[in-house]
């Protein structure tokens, strides 16, 4: 199968190359200097272990991706997380973010921002609604790198920002009650509105969101970087064998997370006589009431013993789970769809995702629509039957999220060594060599 080609700073990066460079490489170093980047991780462990390991992992791949060219450091507010990225083998620091109040607020208004700018006229006032540039500054960060829209990005002004995109689920299903609660929808629109037009590169975790990304907030498509997000769980070089029958679904437990299309799938397979599949549905409930509408619906169609939820996962027990399994299903309508995915391949194993028309194709992933429960019980039946196809589907898989990841980082590389020798346009001689 044909691999869709992913977005990077494609036709940025081709007009720049084309510029004149010195022969030597050491006097091309000399003379464009290196970025120094900061890579910013909102993220807690308290707040969802799974997606905060992804977060972390992520911000090391691409570390390690820079490192060569560039000075890069992690920071965080959370020690746990400094300590966590230090282990991985990155360069990680503390940070102490100023706190946000209400004259912050009124900065991000258009209006607001022209009262001050009129007030700072007259008098030196603090930067508002430029939180986090005070706090790295001490760093001497030339560019941050937000993996997540949130509070570093939102609260950066002076630096240049790389901001991430994981998803569009809030323009997706805008009827979803995750995003009708507390302006959940308006919140993330916001941030991204904020952010994303003034980024130097946004990371994307495929090329169909990319597309939409670019249309939906105005950013030009040369500044799009594909980049899978990172697996939480270790990788490992051979797959383990399944010892029976178990499906795994894991994702975050909430109606995005669709786990009510696995119950009927499984009905459908039990209806039809097909194999005694068990299914683990697996993830954090942050959805209040929803691991009872999940047990509700599995009793309704007939099939609550052969379903088990597991609340609380870590990515030891989700390693543990994916390698007991025959298969994954993804059927969360939200990017934690193509995390589990992600999951599963770092570990060869397949999946089978829930998918619009129109949506990414990756090899080793079957993908079905995410309400027709029939067709996603006929793909589930002849991933059983054909286990040699199954187990190949997981290779493939695991083999186009390693090169995507490569490709993002390498793209992401260029776009800083083009930030770099633009930079001598406006930065003094003495300092090409200093970073």
């Amino acid at each position: 199968m044909t691999k869709p080609a992913l977005p990077s700073s494609g036709n940025r990066t081709t007009r720049w190359e084309q510029r004149p460079r010195p022969a030597d490489a050491r006097i091309a170093g000399e003379r464009e200097g290196r970025v120094r980047v900061g890579i910013a991780i909102d993220e807690s462990p308290n707040a969802g272990g799974l997606a905060w390991r992804r977060t972390v992992t992520q911000s090391v791949t691409i570390a390690s991706a820079l490192s060569n060219a560039h000075d890069v450091i992690i920071l965080s507010p959370d020690a746990e997380t400094v300590a966590m990225a230090s282990r991985l083998g990155a360069s990680a620091h503390q940070v102490e973010p100023r706190g946000f109040g209400p004259l912050d607020e009124l900065a991000q208004s258009r209006w607001g921002e022209d009262i001050l700018r009129r007030l700072s006229r007259r008098v030196q006032p603090p930067r508002f609604a430029r939180a986090m540039d005070a706090s790295i500054d001490a760093f001497g960060i030339d560019v941050l790198i937000c993996p997540s829209p949130g509070p570093f990005a939102a609260r950066t002004g002076d630096h240049l920002l790389v901001t991430g995109a994981p998803d569009l689920a809030h323009r997706d299903h805008p009827e979803f009650p995750e995003f009708r609660r507390s302006r959940e929808f308006e919140r993330r629109d916001r941030m991204l509105r904020r952010t994303l037009p003034r980024s130097l590169a946004v990371l994307v975790p495929s090329a169909d969101i990319g597309v939409r990304v670019a249309g939906l907030y105005h950013v030009d498509r040369d500044r799009l970087v594909a980049m899978p997000p990172s697996p939480a769980v270790a990788p490992t070089e051979a797959p383990a064998p399944a010892p029976g029958l178990q499906v795994l679904a894991p994702g975050n437990l909430t109606p995005l997370g669709n786990h009510v299309l696995v119950v009927e799938a499984l009905a459908e397979i039990r209806r039809t006589g097909g194999p005694a599949l068990r299914v683990v549905i697996a993830g954090r409930e942050m959805f209040p009431g929803y691991m009872d509408t999940i047990r509700g619906h599995a009793m309704a169609c007939g099939v609550a013993d052969a379903i088990t939820i597991v609340p609380d996962v870590t990515p030891n027990s989700l390693a543990r789970m994916i390698d007991e399994s025959v298969f994954v299903v993804t059927a969360a309508l939200d990017g934690s769809g193509m995390a589990s995915a992600v999951d599963a391949a770092a570990r060869h194993r397949a999946s089978i995702g829930a998918s619009f028309p129109g949506d990414e194709t990756i090899d080793g992933i079957r993908r079905c629509h995410p309400t027709d429960a029939g067709a996603l019980a006929r793909l589930m039946v002849a991933a059983v039957a054909d286990r040699r196809h199954t187990d190949a589907g997981g290779r493939r898989a695991h083999e186009y999220f390693d090169e995507a990841s490569r490709g993002g980082a390498e793209a992401l590389r260029k776009t800083f060594d083009d930030y770099a020798h633009l930079r001598m346009r406006w930065s003094s001689p003495s300092t090409w060599s200093q970073r």
